[in-house]
């Protein structure tokens, strides 16, 4: 029998003084990492790099860290649900030209402080973004997006975090959108 496999589900709230809802969180038992640099780059094939975005499409993204690892993100119905698939890569520039030769076009480079946490089965990131600013990310793994996501809306209603800060799209989505990008088909 083929086990279902299990979609990333993120919600994030933008938020403003960064040590303020970390120590707000440590009340809550969440250790903190040691903060990490991280560079994405993020590409579309060149004929559609500006087409507008349903679910089943796609984004590829070389992340830049210690490790680097190559991600397929595809949209789904639903924000902030996302099927992926990742892997760690040996060299991110040959991969990036490896990309460029068959077609693909860089659409988009973040440039991340990210500090990691846990809290129970969620993943925390509180992400210090040069082209966004600073927000809490919340992943879990599971089947259920709906219900997921209203429990991390929860914890950022708990710990005071107000809820029009709230966001359930992605940080390429929030960008790309901005510059005109068009995304349909999710809820």
């Amino acid at each position: 029998m083929k086990k279902k496999s299990l979609k990333e589900i993120e919600v994030k709230v933008k938020i403003g003084n960064v040590a303020e809802v970390k120590k707000t969180l440590e009340k809550l038992g969440v250790g903190w990492s040691k903060p990490k640099k991280q560079i994405d780059s993020y590409f579309r094939l060149k004929n559609q790099a500006t087409a507008t975005q349903k679910p089943g499409s796609y984004i590829l993204r070389i992340r830049r860290e210690d490790k680097a690892s190559f991600t397929l993100k595809a949209l789904t119905d639903r924000y902030g649900v996302w099927e992926e698939y990742e892997t760690k890569i040996d060299d991110a520039d040959e991969l990036e030209k490896i990309l460029l030769k068959i077609g693909f076009v860089e659409v988009l480079t973040l440039h991340k402080k990210r500090t990691s946490g846990k809290y129970g089965k969620f993943s925390l990131e509180v992400d210090e973004i040069k082209e966004l600013g600073n927000y809490l990310e919340v992943e879990v793994r599971g089947q259920n997006g709906e219900k997921l996501q209203a429990e991390i809306k929860n914890l950022f209603l708990k710990v005071g975090l107000p809820e029009k800060n709230i966001e359930r799209r992605g940080y390429p989505e929030i960008i790309l959108g901005s510059r005109g990008l068009k995304f349909e088909g999710q809820s």
